[in-house]
């Protein structure tokens, strides 16, 4: 079988691993956006965020660092064992990153 596994906010913590930069570029308090579950990727259209101008800011900076998540290596190493092939999709483009 040929599974399909996106990286961000499915293999790695994006979302949290981001909202630090989102609460910097927004200048709103991190305290705020965790409560609110706001990140890069939801932030009210009142905060400003320009996704093209943030991800210049921060994407290929950060993102090579983005954590993965606990346990999702194993489980990716367990489903190639099973005989399944793996294929890793993203949205992610040259628009928003350089590389």
């Amino acid at each position: 079988m040929n599974i399909a596994i996106d990286i961000d906010d499915t293999i790695t913590n994006t979302f949290e691993y981001l909202q630090p930069y989102t609460a910097e570029y927004c200048s709103h308090p991190l305290e705020e956006l965790k409560e609110k579950a706001i990140s890069y990727d939801n932030t009210p259209p009142e905060w400003g965020l320009v996704m093209n101008e943030f991800a210049k800011k921060y994407f290929d900076l950060l993102i090579p660092d983005t954590p993965v998540k606990d346990g999702a290596a194993d489980v990716i190493r367990a489903l190639r064992r099973l005989g399944h092939r793996i294929i890793i999709i993203t949205h992610r483009n040259n628009t928003l990153y350089s590389d």
